[in-house]
Formats: C-alpha cells, sequence, structure tokens
C-alpha cells in the first residue's frame, strides 16, 4: 500500500477533524457550529456524494443538504468576512464567508439576507433566511465547506473522501444548547442629520430569552481599539414583530432604533450584544457598517474688521448651524486674544440674523437672515487681534469663522448698557408690546428705540412701545434701544427677537 505524504496525512487530519467537530455532538466547544440555533435538529436530505455527482464537483464535493423550513434562520457556521453574495440559477440568494486562510463556508438557497459585503461576522451571528424559490426538491438550505478557490478545492478532494459523513435520511443536530453567545443583526446606519447617525437592528440572548439584550455602539473603530467612541444605549427592548415571527415564543421586545451624536467624516460603526450576566456566551458583534457624517459645526465668514472711530470696533459677516439652518445663531466677538485666553476682552453680540441674500443663494436650505454687521465699544487700544465665532446650537462645538488684525484709537468716554433691552408683552398681532427698561453706565443719556422684524427696521417704529401689525405674523420682532450724550461715544442694546403669535381666539 502506497503511503500518503506527510504533507497530505496532515492536511486530511486537520480537514476531517474539523468537519466531525462541526457536524458531530460534541461537548467541546467545536470551533465551527451548523448553521442553525443550538439544540434545533434537521434532517440531511444529500451527503457529498450526490452533489459530486453534479456540475461542479470540486465545489460541490463538501456539501450536505438540511431539510430548513422556508423562513429558518441561517447563522453563520464561525466567524469571518462576506466576500460573495449573489443569486444561485433558482433566483434564490447564496452567500459566502471567508473565515482566512482561504477557507470558506457557502449558504445557499436562502430567501433574504441581513448582511452586506464586506461585512464582519461572527460565529452564530444571523446571516438570513432559509427559502425555496425555485427549488425542485424542496425547501433546504445547502451548506458547502470548502476553500476559497477553486484549486486549492481540488487538493482536497484529492485527498479525502467524506462521503460516509453524512448519511443520507439522519438528523444533524446543533450542539452547545447552555451557554449561547446572543444573536441579533445590525439592520441599518444612515446619518439623518449633520453630525447624527441612527443605528438600527435587532438582539436576543438565548438563554433567556425574555430578558432584554444590552447593545453597546462603537464609533471609530472596534471595541477596545484607540480612538473609538462607544456608547451604550441599554437594552434592545423596542418592538420587533418579525422578531417574534422568526424566534417564536420569545416575544417582539427585542429591537433598538437610536440616533448618536458622533462627530463628522467617513465611520466605522461598530454594534455588540451583550450577553446577559449570569449565563454562559460571550459578548457577539452583530456587525460592521460605514457611513458618511456631514460637519455639525457652524459655518460662517469674518467679512470686515475695522475701528470706525477711537474705542470701537465694528465686525460684518455671517454665520448658521447646520444642524439647526433655518434659526438664527449667535456669535461671540473676541479682542485681544482667542477664546479662552485671559487677556481677551470677550463679547456675545446676540444672534445673526441680518438678512444676506448672497448666503440665501449658496445655501437655500438656511435662507438669508445669517448676518451680522455690528459695531460696539470696547476698552482694547492699539493693534488688536479679533476674533469671531459661530456659536453651536446641536451636536458640534462652537467655531471660528474668522479672524483679523485692526488699530484701534483711543476713544472718548463710552456709554454702556448695564442692562439689556427686552420685549415685554404678548407679541401677538393686535396686542402693544414695549421695550423694557435698560441702565447705562453714563447719566442723563437722551434714548431712542428702533423696532425690528426679522432683522430689518420697521419703518416708522421708533417709540419705547409697539403695536403688533399683521404683517408681524409668524416673523421675529426685537427692539434696539440707543443711549447719547454729548461728549460720548454712543452705547447701545439690543433685546432678543421673539416671535409673534397668533392671536388669542376665545
Amino acid at each position: 500500500m502506497r503511503c500518503l505524504p506527510t504533507r497530505v496525512l496532515v492536511l486530511v487530519l486537520l480537514v476531517s477533524t474539523w468537519l466531525v467537530a462541526a457536524i458531530a455532538p460534541s461537548v467541546a466547544d467545536p470551533g465551527f457550529r451548523l448553521p442553525f440555533e443550538p439544540g434545533r435538529q434537521f434532517p440531511i436530505t444529500q451527503g457529498p456524494g450526490a452533489h459530486a455527482a453534479g456540475p461542479y464537483p470540486d465545489y460541490n464535493r463538501h456539501a450536505v443538504d438540511f431539510a430548513l423550513p422556508s423562513g429558518t434562520p441561517v447563522l453563520a457556521s464561525a466567524g469571518g468576512t462576506i466576500q460573495f453574495e449573489g443569486y444561485d440559477s433558482t433566483g434564490a440568494i447564496q452567500v459566502r464567508v471567508d473565515h482566512g486562510g482561504d477557507r470558506c463556508t457557502q449558504y445557499v438557497h436562502l430567501s433574504r439576507t441581513i448582511i452586506d459585503r464586506g461585512q464582519t461576522v461572527q460565529r452564530g451571528q444571523l446571516l438570513g433566511y432559509s427559502g425555496s424559490t425555485g427549488i425542485s426538491s424542496g425547501p433546504h438550505l445547502h451548506w458547502n465547506m470548502v476553500y476559497c478557490s477553486t484549486q486549492r478545492s481540488r487538493e482536497v478532494v484529492n485527498t479525502l473522501e467524506m462521503g460516509t459523513s453524512y448519511p443520507i435520511g439522519t438528523s444533524a443536530r446543533s450542539q452547545n444548547t447552555a451557554g449561547n453567545d446572543p444573536v441579533g443583526s445590525f439592520d441599518e446606519l444612515v446619518s439623518p442629520a449633520p453630525g447624527v447617525v441612527r443605528v438600527r437592528g435587532w438582539a436576543l440572548d438565548r438563554d433567556n430569552p425574555g430578558a432584554a439584550t444590552g447593545i453597546h455602539v462603537y464609533v471609530g473603530g472596534p471595541a477596545g481599539s484607540a480612538g473609538a467612541r462607544g456608547f451604550d444605549i441599554g437594552p434592545a427592548a423596542a418592538s420587533r414583530p418579525d422578531v417574534a415571527n422568526a424566534y417564536p415564543g420569545v416575544g417582539e421586545r427585542h429591537g433598538f432604533d437610536v440616533s448618536l451624536e458622533v462627530g463628522a467624516g467617513r465611520l466605522p460603526v461598530y454594534v455588540y450584544a451583550i450577553n446577559l450576566a449570569g449565563s454562559g456566551g460571550s459578548n457577539v458583534l452583530l456587525g460592521r457598517r460605514d457611513v458618511t457624517v456631514s460637519n455639525p459645526d457652524p459655518v460662517g465668514s469674518l467679512d470686515s474688521v475695522s475701528s470706525p472711530q477711537g474705542g470701537e470696533l465694528h465686525v460684518g459677516g455671517w454665520t448658521f448651524d447646520p444642524s439647526n439652518p433655518r434659526e438664527a445663531t449667535g456669535f461671540h466677538v473676541y479682542v485681544g486674544g482667542p477664546a479662552g485666553d485671559p487677556r481677551a476682552e470677550s463679547f456675545d453680540l446676540g444672534l445673526a440674523s441680518v438678512s444676506r441674500p448672497d448666503v440665501g443663494r449658496v445655501y437655500p436650505a438656511a435662507g438669508e437672515a445669517h448676518g451680522f454687521d455690528t459695531t460696539f465699544p470696547t476698552g482694547k487700544v492699539g493693534l488688536q487681534p479679533v476674533f469671531v465665532y459661530g456659536i453651536d446650537t446641536g451636536p458640534g462645538d462652537n467655531v471660528l469663522i474668522g479672524s483679523g488684525t485692526v488699530e484701534i484709537g483711543v476713544g472718548p468716554p463710552r456709554i454702556g448698557a448695564t442692562k439689556r433691552a427686552s420685549v415685554v408683552g404678548r407679541p401677538a398681532a393686535g396686542r402693544t408690546v414695549r421695550a423694557g427698561s435698560t441702565s447705562w453706565t453714563v447719566r442723563s443719556v437722551t434714548v431712542r428705540y428702533q423696532w425690528f422684524r426679522d432683522g430689518k427696521p420697521v419703518a416708522g417704529a421708533t417709540r419705547s412701545t409697539y403695536r403688533v401689525r399683521k404683517a408681524d405674523r409668524a416673523k421675529r420682532i426685537k427692539v434696539r434701544v440707543e443711549a447719547t450724550r454729548a461728549g460720548y461715544v454712543s452705547g447701545a442694546t439690543t433685546s432678543r427677537a421673539v416671535k409673534v403669535r397668533p392671536p388669542h381666539r376665545r
């Protein structure tokens, strides 16, 4: 009898051990499991001998057919990467999982899948559901353990006969019924708004299917990797009737659907099902997906900075927050240094709501009411750096929208407001509102008023009171109070804009 070469004999032993461990009952963890839920048992309808007679003998000689009814969950036999997803000759879906080292497992005749090409899966993770579309022999799962390349597949066929490993008509039972890992699916990843992602899916722990399974999300890398940002989103307890249908008896409260603030860029997102405390098994990666998230930080520009006269500074520009593009965004000015510099003089100058048609043309979703054009007193003199920031209103951070340098001369005494202007009264059409009392750093000043509608001055509205008009409905009104005195630089304060409400109906 001619002896096999040592290298071939080792290959035979390794592959034989792998297949027997995956099919035969075993107390130890076999590494590979049958592609259905632990404890479930299905008849074998065809073994490798029958498939070897088909049109692809080198490929199908390693395959087994299990009589899985349509809609049965199909699980990954081992961890790997989805490398192929297409359709067989009957129109059903076939999936291949690459386990590394040129070793693959193929799953054929699926009615639908819940994974994407390139997605990483773990053993026991749901791949999809069995189907029977166009299969004359009835519903079944064609399960094929092969090498990824045809040439390597021939090497196995030439050195290993597997026909006796799968007696036709017997049943194979998936082992390891105690200490199961959670199962679930990472169904959807989208970015509904700048800086935000929405994560949707489901999970359950088969050791305690009545309990809700915890979900952790990592953005930027897998759990434990440098730079990854983790989110504990709590238990998967949202309604998922489809899960209840696929797993009778577990109920439908196993879904998750959350939105997270994550920053911007092309981001990988990993979702994990957390194994319930006190049960066997381990945490499971439900999947990885990538998403492009737009920047949630304010955008804008500092178009001009100057000193009209000694002790005064003028800034002009625009800014808005993409997270809330129709709303006016605040802007802050720092003179003498950037934000955080203890030597800098800081100014909160309210909202950028002046009309800027050029901004509206470039950003039609934001509109044009996002400009600022204001002059204010400053105690800084000489050559000074000026920094202007757009103030974030949602996900994201405040942003420096521009900086410049200006020479500020010594000016006359300036009048400053020690109490900001306000709108007092109910802002509804037909009602009268008034400017709240203000106070100043200088006595005996002359006060003037100007009312604004959506950032534009209302003609003739120069009293301390203002009768709200029909034209103001659904608009925002505010009042600017200016104080003057001979020999002083005038000072001014502007109230916050308030929205005009519908008239009160009895």
